[in-house]
C-alpha cells in the first residue's frame, strides 16, 4: 500500500495518467477497506484483552477510532467512482496528514496483549485476499506512467513528497 501511495504522490507531480489513477484507486479501495476492518477488529479485541485500568492504551484506541472515522470519509471519493486523479490526490493528502502519524500505534499494544490466535482472528488475510491484492497491485504496476515506479523498498516519508 505504501508503494502505491508513494507512486500516486509521484504521479500527481507530473502529467495526468488516468489509467494509472484508475488502477491505483481500485487497489487503494480494496486494501484500505481491509485495513479499516482489521483496525476496527483490533480495537474491539484489544479492549477485550487489556486491563480496563490502562488509560494510555484506551487513549491510543480512541485516537485510532477517530482516525478510522476520518479514513472512512476520505475513502468516499475513491469508492464513489469520481474522478480517479482527484480522488487519489485527496486520499494521499489525507493519509499523509492524518494517518501517517497513526502508523504502528497499535504495535506496542498488540505485542503486549495478543497471542498468535488473536492476530490471526483479526488479520482478514487468506489466500484469496493475497491473490486479489496481488492482481490489483500488478494492474497498478502495468499502468505506471513514465518516470514513476512502485519501489517497495523505498522508505516512505509522509509529506516529504
Amino acid at each position: 500500500m505504501a508503494a502505491v501511495r508513494t507512486a500516486c504522490r509521484d504521479a500527481l507531480k507530473s502529467r495526468p495518467a488516468p489509467a494509472f489513477f484508475a488502477a491505483a484507486r481500485e487497489y487503494l479501495v480494496y486494501i484500505m477497506q481491509r485495513f479499516l476492518a482489521q483496525d476496527a477488529a483490533h480495537i474491539v479485541r484489544l479492549r477485550a484483552v487489556m486491563p480496563a485500568t490502562d488509560r494510555e492504551a484506551e487513549r491510543v484506541l480512541e485516537d485510532l477510532a477517530r482516525a478510522l472515522a476520518g479514513l472512512r470519509s476520505a475513502l468516499a471519493p475513491l469508492e464513489s467512482g469520481a474522478d480517479a486523479t482527484s480522488a487519489c490526490r485527496e486520499f494521499v493528502t489525507f493519509f499523509d496528514a492524518q494517518l501517517s502519524p497513526q502508523r504502528h500505534v497499535l504495535a506496542p499494544l498488540i505485542d503486549r496483549h495478543y497471542t498468535l490466535a488473536d492476530w490471526r482472528a483479526v488479520s482478514f488475510v487468506d489466500a484469496d485476499n493475497i491473490l486479489e491484492e496481488g492482481r490489483r497491485f500488478e494492474a497498478v504496476r502495468a499502468a505506471l506512467p513514465p518516470g514513476v515506479s512502485l519501489d517497495v523498498a523505498r522508505p516512505v516519508v509522509a509529506a516529504a513528497g
